[in-house]
């Protein structure tokens, strides 16, 4: 598409977003310019996975009852964190919601305080639409719009000559498949799904083939860094990073 979006960044954050949990290593394993975001103790203070916790569990359980509630709503900033001064990673995202539209659309709302349209808005639009696909399926709807609003838009100076190749004519703009999401009869088991994905290494062709499509891009996605880690661990013995706790939401299934 001229952007270069990596596929390995892509699936790493939307595989914490949707699975509720933040390692910040593994994260830097897929992603190592990330690592400027993250605070001397180790951490991401703006990391999504975590801040969503529980909530797409209650937005369910909300639209499951009532197709027309209005309250179903994430928030990711935090006004009692993010008005800390001095961290290096505040959520560029204010909140998400969803309504429905004739009882068949799932449809999204995405407010965004910041957001770079070269380097944060293609990871951000595909996190959240595959969030919107995994709910929307979760709650036997259609995905319906997907609304983005930022109320700072930008594009920085050293990125202006690169985003002329996105238009560009000579460029072949096929797409490759998509995938729709993380599968799962309820929540929970999405969650868990999406942590099982993310630290399990596909080592044999039979491995992969168990996998829905969607699934199987997400795990393709991650395999490149796990080759390199485990090459890297052979000759250094670093140490990969440990599992974090399995997801501790809410365990109730919805």
């Amino acid at each position: 598409m001229g952007r270069g979006v990596s596929r390995r960044v892509a699936a790493a954050e939307t595989l914490q977003l949707i699975g509720a949990f933040s390692d910040p290593l593994w994260l830097i394993g897929h992603a190592p310019r990330l690592a400027d975001y993250m605070e001397p103790e180790g951490y991401f203070h703006g990391a999504y996975g975590k801040r969503i916790d529980d909530q797409l569990l209650h937005v369910y359980r909300k639209l499951k009852t009532d197709l027309n509630t209005r309250q179903a709503v994430i928030q990711l900033w935090d006004a009692d964190l993010d008005n800390s001064p001095g961290m290096k990673d505040y959520p560029c995202t204010v909140a998400l919601g969803f309504t429905t539209y004739l009882g068949i659309f799932l449809n999204m709302n995405v407010l965004m305080r910041s957001n770079d349209v070269w380097l944060g808005l293609p990871y951000d639009m595909f996190q959240f639409t595959q969030l919107q696909l995994t709910l929307a399926r979760l709650l036997g709807l259609e995905p319906g719009t997907y609304t983005h609003t930022a109320w700072s838009m930008h594009l920085y100076l050293d990125d202006i000559e690169k985003s002329y190749r996105v238009t560009d004519p000579v460029m072949n703009l096929s797409a490759d498949y998509q995938p729709v999401g993380i599968f799962g009869p309820n929540v929970k088991a999405v969650r868990d799904r999406a942590y099982v994905i993310a630290y399990t290494k596909y080592a044999e062709p039979d491995d992969l083939a168990q996998l829905n499509q969607s699934e199987r891009w997400y795990a393709e996605a991650l395999q490149s860094t796990w080759i390199e880690r485990s090459e890297e661990v052979e000759d250094d013995g670093a140490a990969v990073a440990g599992l974090p706790a399995q997801p501790s939401a809410d365990q109730a299934a919805a």
